[in-house]
């Protein structure tokens, strides 16, 4: 009974740190078992969707939220997974029931049973809507960066660690 306990203890505290964890990071997991054809999402991704934990989860509803160029990418990435076994790792777009446009980072793995038989398709669920915007953020920064000092008669180069030249202005 005491070891019990104690397994339960430290089952609940790893799930309240990988609760936290996914918190943290906007990262949930999904999981499709096949041969009940049983989808679930762990609570982040439910939050992530902006949805309740009683919202009738189906592979269809779930690919409803994605935009619509996003729904043929995540439907053939899901069946070559089903079907093959392939593994993904893309970036798309999804609208969560409130209206939100977020981007969102999916991977998914197939798992087979002894005989090599696909009996199950997992993996995860990452918001990188902040990601995306920093980004972009960074990438137009750089471009005014790079304007300014191209259209400068001033002399500029940057010497690495190595002393190698990572950048030279056009006047030089």
């Amino acid at each position: 009974e005491h070891q019990n306990t104690q397994t339960r203890n430290v089952m609940t505290e790893n799930e309240l740190l990988l609760n936290e964890m996914g918190k943290m990071a906007k990262v949930g997991g999904w999981s499709l078992d096949l041969k009940t054809n049983k989808f679930t999402w762990t609570k982040q991704v439910y939050k992530i969707h902006e949805v309740d934990n009683n919202f009738v989860l189906t592979v269809d509803n779930a690919i409803s939220f994605y935009d619509q160029p996003s729904q043929e990418i995540i439907s053939n990435l899901l069946n070559e997974a089903i079907e093959s076994g392939t593994p993904f790792d893309t970036d798309l777009k999804v609208i969560t029931a409130k209206g939100n446009k977020i981007d969102i980072r999916a991977i998914g793995k197939a798992i087979r049973n002894d005989e090599g038989v696909i009996e199950h398709v997992f993996g995860t669920f990452q918001d990188i809507t902040d990601n995306k915007k920093k980004e972009k953020e960074l990438k137009e920064s750089e471009r005014k960066f790079r304007l300014l000092v191209d259209n400068t008669n001033d002399w500029e180069y940057w010497i690495d660690q190595n002393n190698e030249y990572v950048f030279i202005s056009k006047a030089c």
